[in-house]
């Protein structure tokens, strides 16, 4: 099976770049159809903005949920507050918290782009030479897809090892956790039994995955290829608050929204309330196993995920 065909969604990929690039930008995007159509990238730019839609909380959300984001420099796009101000500085920074991986398209020239934020990354067409200065503008274009595709390949790499080496911890602590079960029945029972407050339902660290319950304060982790890290505080009524977490220094973007758990599949849905009161599916995550202090699992992007708990919990 080839490595652009998804395990199990395509790759979200943002492109930024200044409007008066749009040409540039559109031109890529034919490019890019293949992938497209193979089912292994989702492209993204502003022209997708529904009419009536609030154009910045559409930006942002694409941009915040993008695994690829695609820079596409010239001086307009130098020269673009919000191009090189805010879509750029987030891009490096999702990109530094592996949360992202960003690739420069140098599309025209740019005086001293070496000693710009993004020269430290590796920037396309080979050679660095801008598209508009190949004399087969074409040729530029299949070389640029070419190493999108290849990025592409190595992050589906990275996912599918991903889920080989999450599907195999679970499976190992799921025949740990039986035996232990089969070992010390009445100590389960007697456990249980404590647990009254909330009969079938254990939401502290070491539960069984069948009696999983979200109610607390969580840290919920991805591996990589795209390191996503949120702190949360899930509440009985279902609502969840809190941030994601920026290089372990604390919450970066707030998050709010509501969750949902179905013992029976052991989904839990997280839906994400945005700035303009709508609401927005953000990931499910299928419990698995309990795994050190908290539980292990598979989310709906296809990566494996790692939720532990704190000790003080709300009531």
């Amino acid at each position: 099976m080839s490595t652009t065909e998804p395990t199990q969604r395509p790759l979200r990929l943002f492109l930024s770049y200044a409007h008066e690039d749009k040409r540039f930008c559109q031109k890529l995007e034919t490019h890019l159809a293949g992938l497209k159509a193979k089912g292994a990238i989702s492209p993204w730019y502003d022209g997708e903005i529904r009419a009536g839609a609030q154009w910045s909380e559409e930006i942002k959300h694409n941009l915040e949920t993008s695994e690829i984001i695609l820079l596409l420099i010239s001086p307009d796009f130098i020269a673009s507050e919000y191009c090189y101000g805010y879509e750029m500085k987030r891009a490096l920074e999702r990109h530094a918290e592996q949360e992202a991986r960003v690739i420069p398209v140098l599309i025209r020239d740019v005086d001293d782009w070496e000693n710009q934020p993004f020269a430290k990354l590796q920037v396309v067409p080979s050679g660095a030479k801008p598209v508009d200065n190949w004399d087969n503008k074409n040729k530029a274009w299949v070389d640029v897809a070419r190493n999108i595709r290849l990025a592409c390949e190595e992050m589906i790499k990275a996912r599918q090892a991903s889920q080989a080496h999450g599907a195999k911890s679970a499976e190992e602590s799921r025949g740990a956790d039986e035996g232990d079960r089969g070992a010390a029945p009445v100590a389960m029972a007697a456990d249980r039994g404590a647990s009254a407050e909330q009969p079938g339902r254990a939401t502290g660290a070491g539960a069984p995955p069948e009696d999983f319950y979200p109610v607390g304060v969580w840290d919920i982790k991805s591996e990589r290829p795209v390191k996503i890290a949120m702190h949360l505080t899930f509440y009985p009524e279902g609502g969840f608050q809190g941030g994601r977490i920026i290089g372990g220094r604390g919450t970066g973007e707030p998050l709010t929204g509501s969750w949902s758990y179905n013992p029976s599949n052991r989904m839990l849905q997280l839906i994400r309330t945005l700035d303009n009161n709508t609401q927005q599916f953000m990931l499910g995550i299928t419990i698995q196993a309990p795994r050190d202090n908290g539980f292990q699992g598979v989310g709906t992007d296809g990566h494996a995920y790692f939720i532990t708990g704190d000790e003080a919990r709300p009531s």
